[in-house]
């Protein structure tokens, strides 16, 4: 078996829907909490560092909801395209043929950057390291876009040369 054999497509690689689920339905929990305890249980008399640590928790719980709302929910790729599936934001499709670079960020928050051509302007769209199967994905964009320009870490994640796709 080649490697063009190995991944049959279309194919998807999504967040585990239990843990977005299951976050998501905590941080609600804790939403609906702490507005409860703040507008009913918290007097004047309250001391103040309750109830700056209710406000806190609330910002918290908040925060957990938009980052699983807003945060890449599912990789699609197609034998034409690949599509970024977000649950609150619009989702991304890329055509194989106007991918141009990929490349790696390794800040303290890591993630890759995809290079793109859409209308004849040169768009980037960024996604996560800690993605499920993202050495697949890698693998698999290389192999619909052997054109694309890759940087050091995307070139050791493929471990094979560009002559041999």
């Amino acid at each position: 078996m080649n490697n063009n054999d190995k991944y049959q497509l279309p194919i998807s690689y999504s967040f585990p829907k239990f843990l977005k689920g299951f976050t998501l339905f905590i941080g609600v929990t804790i939403v609906i909490y702490c507005i409860y305890v703040l507008f009913n249980h918290i007097t004047p008399e309250t001391r103040r560092v309750i109830s700056v640590l209710y406000w806190i928790t609330l910002v918290f719980g908040v925060n957990a909801i938009m980052t699983n709302i807003l945060a890449l929910h599912k990789i699609s790729l197609t034998d034409t395209f690949i599509k970024f599936h977000y649950l609150a934001k619009k989702n991304v499709i890329i055509s194989w043929d106007h991918i141009c670079k990929i490349e790696t960020v390794l800040g303290k928050r890591k993630y890759f950057i995809l290079h793109y051509f859409d209308n004849d302007s040169l768009k980037m769209h960024q996604f996560s390291m800690a993605f499920t199967g993202i050495v697949d994905i890698i693998k698999i964009i290389y192999q619909k876009a052997p054109h694309i320009e890759t940087d050091d870490f995307v070139g050791s994640l493929l471990f094979i040369s560009k002559d041999k796709w």
